[in-house]
Protein backbone atom coordinates (compact mmCIF):
# COMPACT_ATOMS: atom_id res chain seq x y z
CA UNK A 1 0.00 0.00 0.00
CA UNK A 2 2.90 2.27 0.51
CA UNK A 3 3.66 2.06 -3.12
CA UNK A 4 0.08 2.88 -4.03
CA UNK A 5 0.11 5.94 -1.81
CA UNK A 6 3.42 7.05 -3.29
CA UNK A 7 2.06 6.63 -6.85
CA UNK A 8 -1.04 8.60 -5.86
CA UNK A 9 1.11 11.33 -4.32
CA UNK A 10 3.22 11.50 -7.50
CA UNK A 11 0.08 11.61 -9.67
CA UNK A 12 -1.40 14.31 -7.44
CA UNK A 13 1.85 16.27 -7.60
CA UNK A 14 1.97 15.97 -11.40
CA UNK A 15 -1.69 17.05 -11.58
CA UNK A 16 -0.94 20.00 -9.33
CA UNK A 17 2.10 20.95 -11.44
CA UNK A 18 0.05 20.60 -14.65
CA UNK A 19 -2.71 22.73 -13.14
CA UNK A 20 -0.17 25.33 -12.01
CA UNK A 21 1.45 25.33 -15.46
CA UNK A 22 -1.97 25.75 -17.15
CA UNK A 23 -2.84 28.56 -14.76
CA UNK A 24 0.51 30.22 -15.42
CA UNK A 25 -0.09 30.02 -19.21
CA UNK A 26 -3.62 31.41 -18.78
CA UNK A 27 -2.26 34.30 -16.71
CA UNK A 28 0.37 35.02 -19.40
CA UNK A 29 -2.32 35.01 -22.13
CA UNK A 30 -4.51 37.31 -20.02
CA UNK A 31 -1.51 39.63 -19.50
CA UNK A 32 -0.90 39.77 -23.26
CA UNK A 33 -4.61 40.38 -23.86
CA UNK A 34 -4.68 43.10 -21.20
CA UNK A 35 -1.62 44.73 -22.78
CA UNK A 36 -3.28 44.66 -26.22
CA UNK A 37 -6.49 46.08 -24.78
CA UNK A 38 -4.48 48.80 -23.04
CA UNK A 39 -2.73 49.66 -26.33
CA UNK A 40 -6.10 49.69 -28.09
CA UNK A 41 -7.55 52.00 -25.44
CA UNK A 42 -4.54 54.32 -25.75
CA UNK A 43 -4.91 54.34 -29.54
CA UNK A 44 -8.64 55.02 -29.18
CA UNK A 45 -7.85 57.94 -26.88
CA UNK A 46 -5.35 59.37 -29.37
CA UNK A 47 -7.82 58.92 -32.21
CA UNK A 48 -10.59 60.55 -30.17
CA UNK A 49 -8.29 63.46 -29.35
CA UNK A 50 -7.35 63.89 -33.00
CA UNK A 51 -11.01 63.67 -34.00
CA UNK A 52 -11.83 66.38 -31.47
CA UNK A 53 -9.11 68.60 -32.94
CA UNK A 54 -10.46 67.99 -36.46
CA UNK A 55 -14.00 68.78 -35.30
CA UNK A 56 -12.81 71.98 -33.63
CA UNK A 57 -10.99 72.98 -36.82
CA UNK A 58 -14.08 72.24 -38.91
CA UNK A 59 -16.17 74.33 -36.54
CA UNK A 60 -13.75 77.22 -36.96
CA UNK A 61 -13.92 76.84 -40.74
CA UNK A 62 -17.71 76.70 -40.60
CA UNK A 63 -17.81 79.90 -38.55
CA UNK A 64 -15.55 81.61 -41.09
CA UNK A 65 -17.79 80.43 -43.92
CA UNK A 66 -20.86 81.70 -42.10
CA UNK A 67 -19.24 85.11 -41.63
CA UNK A 68 -18.16 85.16 -45.27
CA UNK A 69 -21.61 84.22 -46.52
CA UNK A 70 -23.22 86.87 -44.30
CA UNK A 71 -20.78 89.46 -45.65
CA UNK A 72 -21.47 88.33 -49.21
CA UNK A 73 -25.21 88.52 -48.54
CA UNK A 74 -24.86 92.08 -47.27
CA UNK A 75 -22.77 93.08 -50.29
CA UNK A 76 -25.18 91.45 -52.75
CA UNK A 77 -28.10 93.23 -51.05
CA UNK A 78 -26.31 96.55 -51.40
CA UNK A 79 -25.48 95.80 -55.05
CA UNK A 80 -29.13 94.96 -55.72
CA UNK A 81 -30.23 98.23 -54.09
CA UNK A 82 -27.71 100.23 -56.13
CA UNK A 83 -28.81 98.48 -59.34
CA UNK A 84 -32.42 99.22 -58.55
CA UNK A 85 -31.66 102.89 -57.88
CA UNK A 86 -29.67 103.18 -61.12
CA UNK A 87 -32.47 101.58 -63.10
CA UNK A 88 -35.03 103.84 -61.44
CA UNK A 89 -32.96 106.86 -62.50
CA UNK A 90 -32.15 105.68 -66.03
CA UNK A 91 -35.42 104.02 -67.06
CA UNK A 92 -37.74 107.08 -67.34
CA UNK A 93 -35.35 109.19 -69.46
CA UNK A 94 -34.54 106.14 -71.59
CA UNK A 95 -38.24 105.46 -72.18
CA UNK A 96 -38.71 109.13 -73.08
CA UNK A 97 -35.77 109.00 -75.49
CA UNK A 98 -37.11 105.82 -77.12
CA UNK A 99 -40.57 107.37 -77.44
CA UNK A 100 -39.05 110.54 -78.92
CA UNK A 101 -37.02 108.46 -81.39
CA UNK A 102 -40.13 106.53 -82.42
CA UNK A 103 -42.04 109.80 -82.83
CA UNK A 104 -39.25 111.29 -84.95
CA UNK A 105 -39.11 108.12 -87.03
CA UNK A 106 -42.88 108.15 -87.56
CA UNK A 107 -42.85 111.88 -88.36
CA UNK A 108 -39.97 111.47 -90.76
CA UNK A 109 -41.75 108.59 -92.47
CA UNK A 110 -44.87 110.69 -92.94
CA UNK A 111 -42.92 113.70 -94.23
CA UNK A 112 -40.74 111.62 -96.52
CA UNK A 113 -43.79 109.74 -97.75
CA UNK A 114 -45.50 113.01 -98.69
CA UNK A 115 -42.38 114.36 -100.34
CA UNK A 116 -41.93 111.12 -102.26
CA UNK A 117 -45.49 111.32 -103.52
CA UNK A 118 -44.90 114.90 -104.59
CA UNK A 119 -41.76 113.95 -106.44
CA UNK A 120 -43.25 110.98 -108.21
CA UNK A 121 -46.68 112.42 -108.88
CA UNK A 122 -47.10 114.40 -112.11
CA UNK A 123 -49.50 117.29 -112.06
CA UNK A 124 -51.13 118.28 -115.23
CA UNK A 125 -52.54 121.70 -115.72
CA UNK A 126 -54.39 122.06 -118.97
CA UNK A 127 -52.11 119.71 -120.75
CA UNK A 128 -49.04 121.55 -119.61
CA UNK A 129 -46.92 119.76 -117.30
CA UNK A 130 -45.89 121.57 -114.11
CA UNK A 131 -42.50 120.85 -113.01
Amino acid sequence: MDTLVQVCVVIMTLALVATAFAAWRAVKKFEKLAQKVSLGVDEARRTTSEAQHVIATLQDVAQGLKRGSAHFEAISGRAANISSMVLDEIEPPTRSAVALARGIKAGAAVLLGRRARQLFTHHFNGGNRDV
